[in-house]
């Protein structure tokens, strides 16, 4: 028979225990950086530890009636459930409408960033990529994909400037007509990367470019670092969140109180107060010493299977398909030239041993790729050897040199494919 009196005292101390836990200020010990940099998951923390406090309290309140509270609910036991079914449903219905009617949505809007280096305009198609409207019907022309994060979407440059753009300029006299299609979405990772393929097949590319930024996009094969990531983005996507956030106060990472934890000038302060700087770059700094980071990227790469395994299917579906495949390898500034080391140490904190950090990560990983028949493309020694800054000084990115250096060097297989 059950013991009324056990239950009442397990609920109590299960509740205090995940109201405790999952309060940000608890999990936020057990990160790197001692805080949670993402507004996303701190909000989903504290929405659990208020839920579970709640019943705590509750079941604390009517301590003195604690076989009648159980009795209580084992006899409405079909009630809350339904209850909680229905809110269940609610949600989703309420998410679901949202996603299709609800116009904060990026599909066929205009967006328009400023940033301390640069100004940019987003034009967000049909689709919701930063891009004319996709149509499936090809008539005739060379159709390429480019599949990638902010370095493909183009996030530090206005829209002429954008890889696909500059090259369909480029080859806008061509015998043939050319349409790339951007499929870069700020953020994602190679598991994001074959999704988007998967999606977009059906419109049956000739080329297909994934471009590969390897300071962040491996992840190996660590199961609760996988969890976070894709929780993560699946709340990024939640139009429910986005309109929680919109009435909240989510200036928190951009505060007086939080960047206080940096020893950041005055300056630079006053500029990620105005969010003119990427409060990411902050989160950065707990990575601890880069070359030594680099280091630890390269044996995740060497050790892991969920990303090879992502690649390999890309491969797969590029030959079903019959599309020809490229991996863009782009390198982190900090490979290229020590210069872009200066400001991050003297501003930022950050950490490097002498010289830029060297590309053992980039061998390892084009040697993996051709041992498997993809072809490479690896940005690395065109950078090196280009006299120009092609990444801004502040911001991890490409500026416009930079692009148009990258799209030069794909332009040349491009029109090998062409012809």
């Amino acid at each position: 028979m059950l013991n009324k009196k056990h239950l009442y005292n397990s609920i109590l101390v299960i509740s205090l225990f995940f109201g405790i836990f999952f309060n940000k200020e608890v999990l936020k010990k057990f990160t790197i950086d001692n805080e949670i940099n993402d507004f996303n998951l701190a909000f989903l923390s504290n929405f659990i530890s208020v839920f579970f406090l709640l019943i705590f309290l509750f079941f604390l309140l009517f301590l003195n009636k604690k076989e009648k509270i159980i009795s209580f609910f084992i006899r409405r036991k079909k009630e809350f459930l339904i209850c909680f079914i229905s809110i269940f449903f609610s949600f989703l219905v309420v998410e679901i409408f949202l996603n299709f009617f609800n116009s904060s949505k990026l599909k066929n809007t205009v967006v328009n960033y400023e940033a301390v280096e640069f100004k940019g305009e987003y034009i967000y198609n049909n689709f919701g990529y930063r891009d004319d409207d996709f149509k499936k019907n090809k008539n005739n022309e060379y159709r390429v994909f480019f599949i990638g994060d902010s370095f493909v979407h183009g996030s530090a440059v206005n829209t002429p400037y954008t890889f696909d753009k500059i090259i369909e300029t480029k080859l806008k006299n061509n015998n043939k007509k050319i349409n790339i299609y951007n499929l870069g979405i700020p953020g994602a990772n190679i598991s994001n990367y074959l999704k988007t393929l998967k999606q977009f097949k059906k419109f049956k590319p000739d080329s297909i470019f994934i471009f590969l930024y390897l300071d962040n996009d491996i992840r190996g094969d660590n199961k609760i670092k996988q969890f976070s990531s894709a929780l993560s983005y699946f709340l990024e996507k939640s139009e429910i969140l986005k309109l929680i956030k919109h009435n909240l106060d989510k200036k928190f990472y951009f505060s007086e109180e939080y960047l206080n934890k940096f020893n950041l000038s005055e300056k630079i302060k006053k500029s990620f107060k105005e969010e003119l700087l990427n409060v990411h770059q902050l989160a950065s700094l707990f990575r601890g010493n880069y070359h030594l980071y680099y280091n630890n990227l390269q044996y995740l790469f060497n050790n892991s299977n969920n990303d090879k395994k992502r690649m390999l299917e890309v491969k797969k579906i590029s030959d079903e398909i019959n599309a020809k495949l490229y991996f863009v390898i782009i390198p982190s500034k900090y490979q290229v030239k020590s210069k872009y080391q200066n400001f991050p140490k003297r501003e930022f904190g950050m950490e490097f041993n002498k010289g830029i950090i060297n590309n053992d990560l980039q061998t390892d990983v084009n040697k993996w790729l051709e041992t498997n028949q993809i072809f490479t493309i690896d940005l690395l020694p065109y950078l090196r050897k280009s006299k120009n800054l092609n990444y801004y000084i502040i911001d991890d990115h490409f500026n416009k040199d930079g692009n148009e250096l990258t799209s030069d060097i794909i332009l040349e297989y491009i029109r090998k494919d062409m012809n």
